[in-house]
């Protein structure tokens, strides 16, 4: 019993080091032109590879990543508002 133990232990422990040392590889990031609060609750990728989120903001913010601007405010400055977000593939605004 202790030998499976340790078995078990090793397969883990081996299994856990591969994953730290592994290295993820980021096609691209961004992030919102605010100096204020936005918050992604939600992500997902669509079957065209369109990324949508979804989450909550404050004050005005840019949704737009690149070099446009599409901002959005909340109904009343200081409050929490809801977006959602359209991306492409490639990190692109589509719409918000």
């Amino acid at each position: 019993m202790k030998i499976n133990n340790v078995i078990c232990f090793l397969i883990f422990f081996l299994f856990g080091v591969t994953l730290l040392n592994a290295q993820a590889e980021l096609d691209w990031i961004n992030s919102y032109g605010s100096s204020s609060y936005e918050q992604i609750n939600s992500l997902v990728v669509d079957n065209n590879s369109n990324i949508l989120s979804v989450g909550i903001f404050r004050d005005d913010v840019d949704f737009d990543p690149g070099p446009g601007t599409f901002t959005l405010s909340p109904f009343q400055l200081g409050t929490n508002a809801i977006f959602i977000q359209k991306l492409d593939e490639n990190g692109d605004f589509i719409w918000a």
